[in-house]
């Protein structure tokens, strides 16, 4: 289980993307309650002493913030808090040196209030949320002194955490929104040796415009109409004659451009027509289509205010709309009555509950974070930190379990187990197994030297770039260098003088997801016509999330299953891609080497993103029993430990293998040759053993063209080629493999 608190946390839509990462939240304030109430609504807190509500400058509710961690670790056994969000009111955003009134340096120093919880509860990771000139803002610090927050941080939490600033935009990073603002992410230094800030900010996405956002959504036109499905998707009313000046406009021209007077932004003052003032230039504007949605402010609901009006229809962005945008998901909810019971009031009932909520509904979106930018960085922060991070007796234990002597052995351990490893464990695996190190120097560098260096390297306008690492290593530099200059070609030339250490970095590079990951990212930027082979994985493993979401953006023309029969004599099932960067999405044509099928699906269908993966295969038989399921149910754990190797034809624990499970899922086999088994002793050296005994857990094959599921038996364990599948919130699983034959 992973915690976190979120300070100043309004309605709660961007920390709802730590919810959806699997978090608990133990506490969460805001000082309006009415917001608070929609993150009751949305069960964000397991304990309702955990809803903080007003100002946390007051003793007393910072004494209720303590007291629901001593809670925690009372009735929860946490050890400490993993994460703590502040995204405090932060005033007078001028730089530094400006000259600025007493009273707005003493509001900024709610930010000195949030250093100082963040010192008192000493999470794992601390991030800040605020405006591009956050760092530059005056505070008045703990010391009373006035100075930049910058500083501020740097002299309360410096000696704590390892941290990172960046400026990002929203639309950068899954959101369809362009609006610029600061995150600084710490890390404490009892894991910023393993791990650094860099590894957790959000990966960048392909921009998404408006058409692919919220293009099928149903076209409004009636003034006050609300869509028959969704009360969220109305037709937001103003006064009927300001229709004409927006009626004819085109993408992209403001009302202001229209040659007739009266069709212009206009009042009547003692009978006679006088133009609004035009005070910028993105009032009454209708936006684009085929760009990036706009900056949503908190008045989203004025034709008068910032780049609010529809590509087509002649009104503003629906709850909805703003809702896809902003990437708040579908079943997030604003008030305690059901959806399904909101859309069945009549249209009174409905025009009368919007007048009541919609604005509230609407200042809090133009006040939030992008759901899916704090779900990045929760999942990175969960991959980090508990799946990923070792230390050095845990990285001494794995290489005296699997007999990591030499340079070999590591090298064949690395290549066959890239995905349940970081980088970082790797090579902290490569300096603690490579023998010759003392006498080449061939030591691990430590992620807070990479991350400062990494700091004060440039930012350079140029798109090529040429690199010289003359002493590499195992490699530790180069993901930091890949997320610097993310959108540059670079030319990265490696020397060492270890061959040993060389070799161990192909072994790290020649499976790694990551790696083929970037090949692909740079080979959709300098290609129109892309065709590359890779890991059928890249369908439906989270290592491949992100890959998923940009390259469904681009037309894939072609999906070449090859299964096994890519590499004669290589396990591993692969698939090709024929990808043509400069089309729209459209027809996918999907063929299958192993069942002798083709199929012509369309792009949007197979890349559904109301599923996790892409379904190649999907039909209208997969339709009508998906529509019957209830999904995110389970947790998945899939052992990478128990190789050929430990195992052997006798042994007191048997090991659940994918043929064991027969064809209907209706029973564990016995097959001569094949069985294997396992000693206890070895057994309880990994991690698996905790299912040893579980009956309340389900078993999986994995990478199988004859999906079933059975109930796991005492006394059995599994090797990696089945998942277990952990229920999380159910009593009982019932599962009827019948359907998926």
């Amino acid at each position: 289980m992973m915690t976190y608190i979120s300070l100043f946390s309004s309605a709660g839509i961007g920390c709802y993307g730590f919810k959806q990462a699997g978090f608990e939240c133990i506490a969460t304030n805001e000082l309006i309650t009415r917001r608070l109430d929609i993150q009751k609504i949305n069960n964000k807190c397991k304990y309702e002493s955990g809803y903080i509500s007003g100002d946390i400058t007051i003793p007393a509710n910072q004494e209720k913030l303590y007291n629901e961690i001593l809670l925690w670790k009372n009735q929860e056994k946490i050890n400490n808090v993993d994460v703590v969000i502040a995204t405090p009111p932060c005033q007078g955003m001028s730089v530094a040196n400006h000259k600025k009134r007493n009273n707005e340096i003493l509001r900024n120093s709610l930010v000195i209030e949030s250093i100082k919880i963040i010192k008192n509860v000493k999470p794992k990771v601390f991030i800040f949320e605020n405006v591009p000139a956050f760092m530059k803002t005056l505070c008045t610090d703990i010391d009373g002194q006035n100075k930049s927050i910058s500083d501020a941080i740097m002299h309360n939490l410096g000696p704590f955490y390892s941290y990172l600033a960046q400026i990002i935009n929203f639309k950068n990073y899954g959101a369809c929104s362009s609006r610029q603002r600061t995150l600084v992410i710490g890390v404490s230094n009892e894991y910023a040796n393993e791990i650094s800030p860099y590894e957790l900010f959000p990966d960048e996405q392909s921009e998404l415009t408006l058409r692919e956002v919220i293009g099928d959504l149903p076209s409004l036109t009636e003034l006050g109409e609300i869509s028959s499905s969704d009360i969220y998707h109305s037709f937001r009313k103003y006064p009927e004659h300001m229709r004409e000046w927006i009626k004819d406009l085109k993408e992209g021209q403001s009302a202001f451009e229209n040659k007739e007077l009266d069709k212009k932004p206009h009042q009547i003052i003692n009978g006679q027509l006088v133009i609004n003032k035009q005070k910028n230039g993105d009032k009454y504007r209708r936006q684009y289509w085929d760009k990036i949605g706009p900056c949503i402010h908190t008045r989203n609901d004025q034709l008068a205010s910032q780049n609010t009006i529809h590509p087509k229809d002649d009104r503003v962005f629906s709850i909805r709309e703003l809702m896809k945008m902003m990437t708040i998901p579908f079943d997030f909810k604003w008030v305690v009555t059901d959806f399904a019971k909101l859309n069945n009031l009549t249209v009174i009932e409905k025009k009368n509950f919007l007048k009541k909520e919609e604005i509230k509904i609407r200042q809090v979106i133009g006040e939030a974070v992008p759901t899916v930018i704090f779900e990045n960085i929760a999942n990175k922060i969960k991959k980090n930190i508990k799946n990923k991070c070792i230390n050095t007796v845990q990285a001494k234990k794995i290489i005296e379990q699997n007999k990591l002597t030499d340079v070999d052995s590591l090298c064949n351990f690395i290549t066959t187990n890239p995905l349940c490893l970081s980088y970082a464990t790797l090579g902290r695996l490569a300096e603690l197994s490579n023998t010759n190190r003392t006498d080449n120097a061939a030591y691990y560098t430590c992620k807070v030297l990479l991350t400062e260096i990494i700091k004060i390297l440039p930012n350079f306008e140029k798109k090529n770039l040429k690199i010289l690492e003359p002493s590499v290593g195992v490699g530790n530099f180069i993901p930091f260098l890949v997320h610097k200059y993310f959108d540059k070609n670079v030319d990265l030339y490696v020397v060492d003088i270890d061959n040993n250490s060389l070799a161990i970095l192909k072994a790290i590079n020649h499976e790694s997801n990551n790696l083929c990951s970037f090949f692909l990212d740079k080979a959709v930027t300098v290609g129109d016509n892309i065709i590359f082979i890779l890991p059928k994985s890249v369908l439906n493993t989270p290592e491949f999330t992100l890959t998923r979401k940009y390259l469904s953006n681009l037309s894939i023309e072609h999906i070449l299953d090859f299964g096994e029969k890519g590499f004669p004599g290589v396990l591993v099932e692969t698939i090709a891609l024929a990808i043509k960067r400069n089309l729209k999405p459209q027809k996918t044509h999907v063929v299958s080497m192993m069942q002798h099928k083709e199929l012509i699906q369309n792009q949007s269908y197979i890349m559904d993103n109301k599923f996790p993966y892409w379904i190649i295969y999907r039909n209208t038989f997969f339709d009508n029993i998906s529509s019957k399921m209830q999904f995110n149910i389970f947790e998945v754990f899939r052992d990478r430990q128990i190789t050929n190797k430990v195992l052997n034809s006798t042994g007191e624990i048997f090991i659940i293998r994918a043929r064991n499970i027969n064809d209907d899922g209706s029973k564990i086999v016995n097959i001569t040759g094949y069985d294997s088994f396992i000693s206890a002793n070895d057994a309880k050296k990994y991690k698996v053993y905790e299912y040893l005994n579980r009956e309340d857990v389900y078993l999986t094959p994995n990478m199988t063209y004859n999906p079933r599921v059975i109930q796991k038996p005492k006394n059995t364990l599994v090797n990696g080629s089945v998942a277990i599948l952990i229920p999380k919130n159910v009593t009982k699983v019932v599962y009827d493999n019948s359907l998926l034959q």
